[in-house]
């Protein structure tokens, strides 16, 4: 069930991009990439999340599930470092929503 929730929500994020909306193509992605881990694909977790940070870089959601995905393959080091980021942004007003 979770895959299929990462395809659709890939799909729309491409289709939110289509249509220059980085905000929802961006929220698309964050939930991909939740999608994927709950599925146990911390690898696509991680892309997805690399998406929505390219997409948004100052929406602190993009970094806490990079955050995620690092920590699901044991890459602590790394998922420290992208919460701090998140939580960098969420102290320096960067988008809460």
């Amino acid at each position: 069930a979770y895959a299929s929730a990462a395809a659709e929500f890939g799909n729309a994020a491409e289709e939110a991009r289509g249509i220059h909306d980085d905000e929802k193509a961006a929220a698309m992605h964050a939930n991909e990439s939740a999608s994927h881990l709950l599925d146990g694909d911390a690898d696509a977790a991680l892309g997805a999340a690399d998406e929505c940070v390219r997409t948004r870089p100052d929406w602190h959601k993009g970094h806490f599930r990079r955050a995620e995905a690092f920590a699901a393959m044991s890459e602590l080091a790394r998922a420290r470092r992208s919460y701090a980021e998140a939580l960098a942004i969420l102290e320096g007003g960067g988008s809460d929503e």
